[in-house]
């Protein structure tokens, strides 16, 4: 994929197909997420358990994924508004940060030859056929209309709506986010004891920068949940040598499902005091 990236800039059939992608990739998890999931989640039970123990200590949510299962869950739980802002992101009693976008944010880009709707895609390859618009000053916003249509907006000036996501490569080296929910991040990480870590590989170089610039040392303790002890162990191992050093290692193999399951919120509490 990162061959793909680089060649985009003088293909102009791999620019295409990376446009494509973001706008297939944000089509196709949102529709996940809206359509398919109608009973909660497992998320749903963390969030509720994690209330149980976390009194005045700081619990802060950071997940790679576009969806927004995790939304959809804090939004069950009443800890999030149903009509979010990307500041109720941070103002939730478990703040939420998305480093590589979400398929409910996007980039507003103003179109000049009218309202494209329909043929977003199309447009925007006709205004940027070689490189993508220049989205580094271009706020995220959330569009709720747009989210629950699937479709671009119509506005009295036009506009076109770009998906907010990363594209994915094997080691992203963007973050997607708005620059506040960075600012969080990086205060939770300077006070935090626990890292607890859910089906992530472990390969987020610029995050695990983070971990090594800003959690304390020598005072972490890592908890690995993966789907089998290889895994978790390697996750671990990666971790503790490259970027945390020296943190006290648990390892859960079972998988989150398995985690949730052995786990109520008493074990919790022991696993966090």
């Amino acid at each position: 994929m990162f061959d793909l990236k680089q060649r985009s800039i003088t293909n102009p059939l791999r620019h295409r197909q990376l446009v494509q992608l973001r706008f297939y990739l944000r089509h196709l998890l949102n529709q996940c997420s809206n359509q398919y999931v109608y009973t909660g989640n497992q998320y749903g039970v963390l969030i509720g358990r994690l209330l149980d123990i976390k009194g005045d200590a700081q619990v802060t949510f950071v997940t790679f994924n576009y969806d927004t299962l995790i939304e959809q869950a804090m939004i069950a739980t009443g800890i999030m508004p149903s009509k979010l802002t990307l500041q109720e992101y941070l103002k939730a009693p478990i703040p939420l940060i998305k480093p590589h976008g979400s398929t409910q944010w996007v980039y507003r880009l103003r179109s000049q030859g009218g309202n494209p709707k329909g043929r977003e895609v199309e447009w925007l390859l006709e205004q940027y056929p070689m490189q993508e618009p220049d989205i580094s000053k271009i706020p995220i916003q959330i569009d709720e209309e747009w989210n629950m249509n699937g479709n671009l907006r119509s506005f009295e000036t036009p506009y076109v709506y770009y998906p907010a996501i990363a594209i994915p490569l094997n080691q992203k080296t963007e973050f997607v986010c708005p620059p506040e929910h960075i600012a969080s991040l990086e205060a939770a990480l300077e006070t935090a004891k626990h890292v607890v870590t859910v089906g992530w590989r472990g390969s987020e170089d610029r995050f695990c920068r983070l971990l090594q610039t800003h959690c304390p040392k020598n005072k972490i303790r890592l908890h690995v949940v993966s789907t089998s002890e290889k895994s978790a162990t390697s996750i671990a191992d990666n971790l503790n040598a490259t970027y945390i050093h020296n943190a006290h290692v648990r390892i859960y193999k079972n998988g989150f499902s398995g985690f949730m399951r052995d786990h109520d919120s008493s074990d919790l509490l022991k696993i966090l005091s």
